[in-house]
């Protein structure tokens, strides 16, 4: 073979290899070796050689930081409660309006039993009285008017000062129910404060 022939083969064989090189290099360069790093929950490790981007093209997971993808805030999705909270106790007295006419209390009863029998005796105490003789304690059905008051003279009794404490007698054959003991100014049957009580 003369010496142009060889100097063209030559020539040949090495362009041929040259591009061989490089279409080897393209190659790794866009696959590399697989990157076998996990893809979500924490950073990618890549195991290959490449320098590219990650290989994976499906990655619809959460991002590698492990951030919360949610878009709650993780509230339950319900609306805010608004409103205050409920820290009153609950009201176990009778109804506001059971009275409606009864004017402002300014004497206090307290009841020394809540039930009673008909026939027998119950204590009632009392303060905010004025002190003047003959302001009076009795017993009367709820809400009934002023002068609808227990008989006889043993189931109302005066008191004997601007405080103090009683003991009346339910007559025998009273009706059950709710009944309240009352407190009336000297000789009125104004009501100045109540307090209830059952007669069984």
């Amino acid at each position: 073979m003369n010496r142009s022939c060889r100097h063209a083969l030559s020539c040949f064989v090495g362009v041929a290899l040259t591009l061989a090189t490089v279409g080897c290099s393209l190659s790794r360069e866009a696959l590399g070796t697989s990157d076998v790093g996990p893809r979500d929950g924490g950073p990618l490790v890549d195991m290959g050689t490449d320098t590219g981007e990650d290989a994976w093209v499906d990655d619809v997971g959460l991002p590698d930081g492990g951030m919360d993808a949610g878009i709650d805030g993780g509230n339950d999705g319900g609306p805010p409660d608004t409103g205050p909270p409920d820290t009153g106790p609950p009201d176990t007295g009778p109804p506001d309006a059971a009275c409606p006419m009864r004017s402002p209390p300014t004497v206090v009863l307290t009841p020394h039993a809540s039930h009673v029998a008909a026939g027998a005796d119950i204590g009632v105490s009392y303060g905010g009285f004025t002190g003047t003789p003959g302001e009076w304690v009795g017993i009367g059905p709820q809400c009934g008017p002023g002068n609808d008051y227990l008989m006889p003279r043993t189931a109302w009794d005066y008191a004997t000062g601007s405080s103090g404490s009683a003991m009346l007698h339910v007559p025998p054959g009273t009706a059950p129910g709710t009944y309240e003991f009352r407190a009336y100014p000297a000789s009125s049957f104004n009501i100045l404060g109540v307090a209830t009580f059952q007669i069984d």
